[in-house]
């Protein structure tokens, strides 16, 4: 902008740098990130109640505000190594879209680390791979100061059959995993 006399006249260089919030968190000594708008809540790591015969992905449940919301172990939805659980391990329950129905899953993350803004010019969209990816769990990645961060896609961290698990599974039926 530039100031001639009181008026203030923009000029042809000023622009509007578009941003958005994310929660930035450590999974296997990685980071990650998703877009705060899909995080309704951060909570230290709780006790969990285990789900016999539940697949390996599945942590076990917790009851919040008398809802009972499935805890998923994100390292291995990443293909990561799971770490045993410390003082700085939370979870981060996501409202995750699936088939037009908003779900509340919680995900064991290791640390969060904060809440960031990214400028959208500083993600690159995420490979295609030539349509190798069954679905896509990353958005893209943001370049910033002195390293990449890989930001997630909340609604594909699990697979459709995962999913479908949890949908169909005993303990959470379409009333208590749905908002």
């Amino acid at each position: 902008m530039r100031l001639s006399g009181l008026r203030v006249e923009p000029t042809d260089k000023s622009t509007v740098v578009e941003s958005e919030k994310y929660l930035e968190f450590k999974v296997d000594g990685k980071l990650f990130a998703y877009n705060i708008n899909k995080v309704a809540e951060i909570m230290e790591f709780p006790e969990i109640e285990s789900i016999p015969l539940s697949p390996g992905f599945l942590l076990g449940a917790i009851n919040l505000r008398g809802d009972v919301i499935p805890i998923i172990d994100l390292a291995i939805c990443l293909n990561r190594v799971s770490t045993p659980v410390t003082a700085k391990t939370c979870v981060v329950i996501s409202d995750v879209d699936y088939q037009g129905t908003v779900y509340k899953v919680g995900n064991k993350v290791d640390i969060v680390t904060r809440v960031m803004d990214i400028e959208t010019v500083q993600i690159d969209k995420a490979p295609d791979l030539a349509g190798q990816l069954e679905h896509r769990v990353l958005v893209g990645v943001a370049k910033l100061d002195n390293r990449l961060l890989s930001i997630l896609n909340v609604d594909s961290l699990m697979t459709h059959a995962q999913l479908d698990w949890l949908k169909e599974s005993q303990f959470c039926d379409e009333q208590n995993l749905a908002q």
